[in-house]
Parts: C-alpha cells; sequence; structure tokens
C-alpha cells in the first residue's frame, strides 16, 4: 500500500487586521486584538467629546438660531432688506456644503485635523465679528452682512465640521453607524435647546450683541475640535463621485428648508409685532 501522508495540523497563518495596520502582529482564528486595538481604542470615546460639542452647538445656532435674528436685526438696523436674514443663511448652507466638496480631499492629503479646525474657528468668528460690526454701524450693507454672516460661517463651520467628523468615524471602524447616530442625535438635541433660549435671549439682546454671542460659543465649543487626531497609521478612504452629488444635494436641500424657515419666521414675528403696534 502507498504511504499515506501525516494529516498536518492547521496553522494559525498571519494577517494583518481589518484595517491593514503594519503595527499589528495577530493571527487568524486567535482571538486576540491588534496592537492599535488594545492601546488606542481604549480611549478613542473620549474623542467624542469634540464632535458633540460641535454638533450640539453647530446645528442649533446656524439653522434655528438664525430665526431669532430677524426682529434684533431689523429694529437695530431697518435700512437692511427685511429678507435678508433668511437669504443670509441660505447662502451660509450653500457654502457649507460647497466647502465640504470642495475641502474634503484636500482635507485627507493635507494639514492636520488641529490646523484644519483652527482655521475653520477663526474665519466664522472673524465673519461673525464682522457682521456685527456691519449690524451695529449708522449705514449697514446687505452685501457685507451676506459676505461675512453667509460666506464667512459656512466656510468656517464646513471646514471645521469636515475635519472633526471624518477624525472622529476613523476612530470607530467597527461602530460608525452608533458613532453617526449619537452625532445625530447632537445635533437634534441641540436644535430643540437652542431653539427654545434663542427666543429668550433675543428679548433681551441687540442683533449685534447676539451675533457676537454666538462667536464666543463658536470659540468656547468649537475649540474642543482642537482634539481631533488621526487615528495610528490610519488610511481613510477616499469618497466617490456618487457620493459626493449625494452630499450636494441633501445640503442643498437643507439649505431650502432653513431659508424657508426663516421665511415663515419672519413673517409670522412680524405679524405679532405688528399687531402689538397697533
Amino acid at each position: 500500500p502507498l504511504p499515506v501522508a501525516p494529516a498536518t495540523e492547521a496553522r494559525a497563518t498571519p494577517s494583518l487586521c481589518r484595517r491593514k495596520h503594519s503595527c499589528c502582529n495577530t493571527t487568524k482564528g486567535s482571538g486576540k486584538r491588534c496592537y492599535w486595538q488594545r492601546t488606542s481604542m481604549q480611549k478613542r470615546w473620549a474623542l467624542l467629546l469634540p464632535a458633540g460639542a460641535i454638533s450640539l452647538t453647530g446645528y442649533g445656532v446656524f439653522v434655528y438660531g438664525t430665526s431669532a435674528l430677524i426682529v434684533p436685526i431689523r429694529e437695530q438696523a431697518p435700512s437692511l432688506s427685511p429678507s435678508i436674514v433668511p437669504y443670509v443663511a441660505g447662502l451660509r448652507s450653500v457654502t457649507f456644503a460647497v466647502t465640504n466638496l470642495f475641502f474634503g480631499q484636500l482635507m485627507l492629503r493635507r494639514g492636520s485635523p488641529t490646523q484644519w479646525v483652527a482655521s475653520g474657528c477663526f474665519v466664522a468668528a472673524l465673519g461673525l465679528v464682522v457682521a456685527a460690526m456691519n449690524v451695529a454701524s449708522p449705514q449697514p450693507s446687505d452685501a457685507v452682512l451676506l459676505l461675512s454672516w453667509g460666506v464667512g460661517t459656512g466656510l468656517g463651520s464646513g471646514l471645521l465640521y469636515m475635519s472633526v467628523f471624518q477624525t472622529t468615524l476613523a476612530w470607530f471602524p467597527d461602530r460608525k453607524g452608533l458613532v453617526a447616530g449619537l452625532l445625530g442625535f447632537g445635533q437634534g438635541l441641540g436644535a430643540m435647546t437652542w431653539n427654545a433660549a434663542s427666543l429668550s435671549i433675543a428679548a433681551v439682546m441687540e442683533g449685534s450683541t447676539m451675533l457676537l454671542l454666538y462667536g464666543g460659543i463658536i470659540i468656547g465649543c468649537w475649540a474642543f475640535g482642537m482634539l481631533a487626531r488621526w487615528p495610528p497609521d490610519a488610511q481613510p478612504k477616499r469618497s466617490s463621485s456618487s457620493a459626493k452629488t449625494g452630499l450636494c444635494m441633501c445640503f442643498v436641500g437643507c439649505a431650502a428648508t432653513a431659508s424657508r424657515k426663516c421665511k415663515l419666521a419672519y413673517n409670522s414675528r412680524l405679524k405679532s409685532s405688528t399687531r402689538l403696534n397697533v
């Protein structure tokens, strides 16, 4: 009879982890976590703090907080166009979408998240300060308000959001759905709380003072984005053209919705103020 080869035991073959990190030294079937998961992943939940602070303040302040500025700006600067605030809200949302589309790939290739966050905070805060000075000036200009408040805050928030959210999701390759849901919950919670608080603030503050308050919120809360870091040996994926198209359509829809809400809020508050004067 022919000799039978002895049965060879199945050996565990070395492989990289799901993220394909070169620092990993795991084997299939060993049940052990890679070095990246054992060290960095233990502290990753603390990185939800900057993204959570930005979600709570950004969405509420720039979407629902805009409608509260219609009456104060109208009373402080009556020479401005009555519908300037809804146009500013729409321009800000469009600028936010365009910034994400054109600067998203650049953020992955050049610069660090800290640099992009610092740039976004500076541009947004500078835009709100210029807008406040324009509203408080004897001759306010609609064009200056559109450029400073609309384009400036849209560009700054776009740079900040993209860098912080990309780095946050990169830390959770196994729980991206959960993290995205938490960030969405933060946006809804911030919108709900700020919508109620902005009405009380608008009753005691002028339009220029509220703009400076928004700038202080940006510097205070968005500064947490300076904690954003890429994971060690991370390889962020590039977005496809279809994803870019979907993102553009999403934010254009958000811009139209925000402009429509501001317009309805302006009409209702204008009617209420007219009734009070009568």
